[in-house]
């Protein structure tokens, strides 16, 4: 994070030496940060922190205090004053280090994940740690989502891709009008969500109307990033739509209906047009701990988390176990079934996705999928610091993703890390070594 918010700030300081005051207030919250699989938000969380201080720092000098900025922060602290009324020991509270945090959380602020405990966890840790007195609980339900980060469409380049014809004759590019006409739109309504100040709770409830506004501006676009994921899936082909309302219409086909549904994709343009549609889109910082799971099921450990005791048995009489447990359960054998179709889709959709040598070592990673996803979705001069299995920086299947890195970016910080005693990660093996990786 240093090393991008001291580069976004001094692009800051360059247009208030220019004298371009407006475009310094615009932009000083332009600075975007992300965690892909964000769990409950720990990371988000100290990325708040470590923002707040740069900026902080930053508008307390008084060569590059920022008007606009520092008129916002005045006008909370006078709202949340109003709210308070005598209570003076709540008034102390209230903070520049506290408004900025809050603004940050609201502006700065992207994180996904599958789970939707843990989304509603995430707002809640960012809610409590960004409260200020006297002001109302800020809308995070834009930037925090509960989606699928590795199975929807991650640019609008790789939705043109997914449609293209198979003789790749550009034939995707046909509908770049009109996928960028409704972000455009949903663009600006949320820019505007973004820029108030949620100073009382009519402007929170505005700032989600707007919110909501965006979602139906922006529909079109969504319904072509569906079709788009249908087709890299074989469901559709796409190449039969010949204008843009036939793709339209594709997207209203129950194909593509269940396929979006199962998918559960997060469409990254469409959910953060604000994001992708500025000026060399991209996350400015990328972090996080994305999941080492493999995406199958082992049968053993699938019945015995079903059977009492099972686990403990020696192997041969596990076995004999769960065969004789299918036989008196065949409601489990049916849920076994449906878990082993499920995790087979979720397979394909991985597998059918940008990203180059997935698979190649037998099993599916997604620790393999997140360490593409991370480096597709930053910005050119952003930065990526991620924690990953070692052998994500040696072994074979990510082989392609290390060469992309190195053609078009470096590793600007490689640390490895053993767990031994459990030092890094409570409860996990300390034979485990971790590779913390910073890519630029």
């Amino acid at each position: 994070l240093d090393p991008t918010i001291t580069a976004h700030l001094d692009r800051i300081r360059g247009y208030l030496a220019a004298g371009d005051d407006a475009r310094a207030a615009s932009e000083f919250f332009d600075f975007r940060v992300a965690d892909l699989a964000m769990g409950s938000g720990h990371f988000l969380v100290a990325a708040v922190d470590r923002i707040e201080s740069h900026m902080r720092a930053f508008l307390a000098d008084p060569t590059t205090q920022v008007v606009g900025v520092v008129d916002e922060l005045s006008r909370l602290r006078s709202a949340a004053r109003k709210a308070l009324g005598r209570d003076e020991a709540a008034v102390e509270e209230i903070e520049d280090a506290s408004l900025l945090r809050r603004q940050i959380a609201r502006r700065c602020i992207y994180g996904l994940d599958i789970n939707p405990i843990a989304v509603d966890l995430a707002r809640l840790a960012l809610w409590i740690h960004t409260f200020v007195p006297g002001l109302p609980m800020s809308s995070l339900d834009h930037g925090l989502v509960c989606a699928n980060s590795l199975t929807g469409i991650g640019t609008v380049a790789e939705a043109y891709l997914a449609l293209e014809s198979k003789d790749k004759s550009g034939y995707g590019r046909f509908f770049e009008g009109v996928i960028e006409n409704g972000l455009r739109a949903a663009e600006d309504l949320l820019l505007d969500a973004a820029n108030a100040s949620e100073a009382n709770k009519a402007e929170v409830a505005n700032t989600r109307q707007l919110a909501a506004q965006a979602k139906v501006a922006a529909a079109t676009s969504k319904s072509i990033f569906d079709v788009a994921v249908a087709a890299r899936l074989k469901v559709v082909n796409a190449a039969t739509a010949l204008t843009d309302e036939d793709l339209l219409q594709m997207s209203e086909t129950s194909e593509v209906s269940d396929i979006t549904a199962r998918v559960g994709g997060a469409h990254m343009p469409y959910l953060f047009p604000e994001v992708f549609l500025r000026s060399n889109g991209g996350f400015d910082a990328l972090v996080g701990n994305p999941p080492f799971d493999k995406v199958k099921i082992d049968e053993q450990r699938w019945w015995g988390l079903h059977i009492p005791g099972v686990r403990a048995l020696p192997s041969k009489q596990k076995d004999d176990a769960i065969k004789k447990y299918q036989l008196q359960r065949p409601d489990l054998v049916e849920l076994y079934q449906a878990d082993l179709a499920r995790v087979a889709f979720y397979r394909n959709c991985l597998l059918s996705g940008p990203y180059e040598g997935l698979g190649s070592g037998g099993d599916v990673d997604l620790y393999s999928g997140f360490a593409w996803r991370n480096w597709q979705l930053i910005r050119e001069g952003g930065r990526v610091a991620i924690v990953l299995p070692r052998t994500a920086l040696s072994a074979s299947a990510l082989t392609p993703w290390r060469e992309e890195v190195l053609k078009n970016g470096s590793f600007v910080d490689v640390t490895f890390v053993n767990n031994l005693r459990h030092w890094v990660f409570e409860g996990v093996d300390e034979r485990l070594t971790f590779g913390f990786a910073v890519i630029a």
